[in-house]
């Protein structure tokens, strides 16, 4: 420990209490007044996951089916629990301690990561501090804390230790760059947000690409072959740590949205999200309704350029304020609360720009002028490819290329995100070039030129200060002829011309606030290189300016009033209406909400819902959704409005879902009561074959065809002994027992029979005994269960146990211990040469 230097620690222990005191400045209502944020997505996934939540509670393991979602799901899609050993003590670490319930450990855990990733790059602290700040303070980021896309955060977070893994493994740190890219992406692969792991591959391929080409130019191909076979094992441990989430989603997948319909024949689309116009994942249209207009890249450096979001709260001074205030329609109150949709950009909505900073994107640029070839080339490529990734179907020529080439490009919606890869890329750029051109500048009060000669350094930044500029001026001249149109201005009325004008104003605004910024930079690293101002004063002007920028254009969006009492346990409250629907204890009835059934889950907090919220849902489910259900849905809304009671006979489909009561509004009296639910189970006298899915769905779909008396089955997938049976009609089959993993039914009925059960079939995991022998489940109706069952009185039993599972969970937990192991002796081993050097 003789080389152990206090002095060298000292600027990371300043660091780390930075992003301490930013992130208690920034979510000092939730840390410090105990308010949370109203996060969507959190509090869907709060209802997605309670049945399963409470199973664990109860029972101390977790449980494999969700009953409350879509009439059925397997819950390690939605509720993964895997003995992950040791990697959560590294996730405490890495996000500071905040608890994960809070937006508090996003911003800490985005600060830090990206600290790491900019010292493995060889930035000095200060600096890497910096970068840490501004990239978490950038709009897209602080979007998602608010939105509540917590595992979208943690995978690009993530990215980053891999990228500074990575980085150290090539500049022949070999032992500390395994350690730091095996956990990496371990935790990247848990955070399960496979989209943004995908586009960091592509990442990771073109900084190998580089590295390989250089070790060929410089006759280093043995190295080269060590340091891949470094990162390939660290790659395999990280993986290894995600077994089980891993085999469980490739189980799960062929059989979801992300696998594709089976149906060919179109159907009559009543969901306007349609996902299954793809044999093979998601369609077009679907997977690209998100893309980022290709001009609309540039609000990385202008942020208002399209206008902000789709509900922007305006400034006092603006036009479309001062013309609502003159019609007298709204108070001051109403008025400074009043969303106006100000973005006409190329997205169907957006919540905010996504904006990088003027003072980063200058930074980036400098770095594409003075950085060393092998620094520069790479990144900039991968940063202009996401770029390219997120324009999605304005750049289809890419895009559709992938779209239909590359394998698992097309299970993918939502481009735009690759953007937030770009700006991590930008940042590495960005204060690698501070980190480099300025540290002798700092450290030796620039007596000596060590780096470049002043002419030449000047030179470079004003061909940088040049380029940036000259984009924010050629912008403000071109201001004039922006179309200003947007989908939204149907709904504005008289207010269109108010709020074009008010467009036009932030665009103006934000490309001076832009083009300021960019000179106070330049102005203060030229007056340092020439002596005017110290060394810290300049340092002090360039963070502030650098975090600044982001911080209040983020601020925005995130502010201090977005963070109530209460809000993040809003949806723990049951509604009146949820109160006299909990009243009826029986066993195996669903509960249907009017109101967006496909996108909530509040329902599902409480009741076995028709409905819920999940991107990759069974497909045959959607399939379901997207013809007879959404048919039935618009059927009672249509009833409902024309002020009549609707016809429950008609909407059979939701009948087979036993879908008992049916919701459109929260009060006790906004809900209707379904005489004509089927039940759990029936027997049914006659089973209708048919030779594929499409006949299948025809056939559910025909009113012709009474679904309590008979059962649709795909002969092309499944035989039964016979077709028809003589009905008993004292016949019953009764659920007894429901829980997450056990279902169980006793039945009595004088003759042979042929059960339709309620519940959703999914061909891996499910195995049906009755009396304690296996029985075969067969798939009826397009989506339910079917069970041939002899005469007399018998206990069924239904056991969900994933083989995918129990496999991948016993990987998961040796791979778990396995990777702290090998992490510790890497640490270990480059602390011992770095202490030797």
């Amino acid at each position: 420990m003789k080389n152990f230097s206090f002095a060298r620690l000292l600027p990371h222990l300043i660091a780390i209490a930075a992003f301490y005191l930013l992130t208690f400045v920034y979510f000092a209502p939730e840390l410090l007044d105990d308010k949370s944020l109203r996060q969507s997505d959190m509090m869907q996934y709060q209802g997605m996951v309670q049945e399963n939540s409470d199973y664990l509670k109860a029972n101390g393991e977790p449980s494999m089916w969700n009953g409350r979602m879509f009439s059925g799901m397997p819950a390690y899609m939605t509720y993964p629990i895997f003995p992950y050993g040791a990697l959560p003590i590294f996730e405490a670490v890495l996000r500071g301690g905040f608890a994960e319930q809070t937006g508090a450990h996003l911003l800490f855990l985005a600060m830090f990561c990206t600290y790491i990733m900019l010292l493995c790059f060889g930035t000095k602290p200060i600096w890497s501090a910096v970068g840490g700040a501004v990239f978490a303070f950038t709009t897209y980021n602080l979007i998602l804390i608010e939105v509540g896309h917590v595992t979208k955060l943690w995978a690009i977070a993530y990215a980053a230790l891999i990228l500074g893994g990575m980085k150290l493994t090539f500049d022949k740190k070999y032992w500390l760059g395994f350690a730091l890219t095996a956990l990496g992406m371990a935790l990247e692969v848990k955070a399960s947000h496979y989209q943004i792991t995908y586009y960091l591959g592509f990442i990771c391929l073109i900084f190998g690409i580089n590295e390989l080409i250089f070790s060929v130019k410089n006759n280093q191909i043995p190295v080269f072959v060590k340091q891949a076979g470094f990162l390939i094992v660290a790659f395999v441990l990280g993986v290894g740590v995600n077994a089980g989430k891993i085999l469980t989603t490739m189980e799960y997948s062929p059989y979801s949205t992300r696998g594709g319909t089976e149906l060919t024949v179109d159907a009559t689309n009543t969901n306007p999200n349609s996902q299954s116009q793809s044999n093979d994942g998601l369609s077009k249209d679907y997977a690209f309704s998100w893309s980022q207009g290709i001009g609309e890249t540039f609000t990385l450096l202008v942020p208002y350029l399209y206008g902000g979001s789709s509900s922007e709260i305006l400034e006092k001074d603006s036009e479309t304020y001062n013309a609502l205030r003159q019609s007298g329609q709204y108070s001051e109150r109403q008025l400074e609360e009043l969303p106006i949709p100000t973005y006409h950009g190329d997205q169907p909505f957006t919540a905010a720009p996504i904006y990088a900073g003027a003072v980063l994107c200058f930074l980036f640029v400098w770095g594409l002028v003075v950085l060393d070839n092998r620094e520069k080339w790479w990144v900039l490529i991968a940063a202009l490819f996401m770029m390219m990734l997120a324009w999605g179907q304005n750049f289809s020529s890419l895009n559709y290329f992938l779209f239909d080439t590359i394998p698992g490009f097309n299970k993918f919606r939502s481009v735009s995100m690759a953007l937030a890869l770009s700006i991590l890329l930008m940042t590495v750029l960005a204060f690698e070039t501070l980190s480099q051109k300025l540290e002798n500048y700092f450290i030796k009060g620039n007596e000596k030129h060590d780096l470049i000669k002043e002419k030449t350094f000047l030179k470079n930044l004003f061909i940088a200060g040049g380029i940036t500029a000259g984009t924010v001026i050629l912008i403000l001249l071109y201001s004039g002829n922006i179309d200003l149109n947007a989908a939204s201005d149907s709904q504005l009325g008289q207010l269109v011309d108010f709020v074009h004008q008010d467009r036009l104003s932030m665009i103006r605004s934000s490309a001076f606030r832009s083009l300021f910024l960019i000179v106070l930079v330049v102005g203060a690293i030229y007056l340092y290189v020439k002596k005017t101002i110290p060394a810290m004063a300049a340092f002090a002007v360039i963070a502030i300016l650098a975090v600044g920028d982001v911080f209040l254009i983020g601020k925005n969006y995130l502010p201090a009033s977005k963070f109530e009492k209460g809000a993040s346990q809003a949806t723990m409250n049951p509604a009146p209406v949820d109160t006299e629907i909990l009243k009826d204890k029986e066993l195996g009835y669903r509960v249907m909400s009017l109101q967006n059934f496909q996108q909530e889950t509040h329902t599902s907090y409480f009741h076995r819902s028709v409905g819920g919220y999940f991107a990759a849902k069974m497909q045959r489910y959607q399939d379901l959704l997207e013809r007879p259900l959404g048919q039935e849905q618009g059927f009672i809304m249509s009833s409902l409005q024309g002020q009549k009671r609707p016809d429950f006979a008609q909407i059979q489909v939701l009948n087979m879902l036993n879908t008992r009561y049916i919701t459109y509004g929260m009060q006790k009296e906004q809900m209707l009561f379904n005489p004509n639910a089927y039940g759990s189970a029936w027997f049914i006298s006659k089973i209708n074959q048919v030779n594929n899915p499409d006949e299948e769905m025809a056939a559910l779909s025909n009113k012709e065809i009474n679904l309590k008396e008979i059962a649709i089955l795909d002969k092309s997938k499944f035989k039964v002994s016979k077709t028809e049976f003589q009905k008993d009609s004292t016949a019953t089959i009764k659920l007894t027992k429901y829980d997450s993993k056990v279902l169980e039914y006793e039945s009595n009925n004088a003759n042979d029979g042929f059960a339709v059960l309620s519940e959703i079939y999914y061909p891996k995991g499910w195995t049906a005994t009755i009396d304690g022998k296996e029985a075969t489940i067969a798939s009826v109706n397009y989506v339910l269960r079917g069970l041939e069952i002899p005469k007399g009185k018998h206990k069924i039993v239904f056991t969900f146990e994933s083989d995918s599972y129990k496999t991948g969970a016993l990987i998961t937990q040796i791979s778990s211990w396995l990777i702290l192991l090998v992490v510790l002796v890497s640490l270990g081993m480059g602390i011992k040469n770095q202490l030797k050097s």
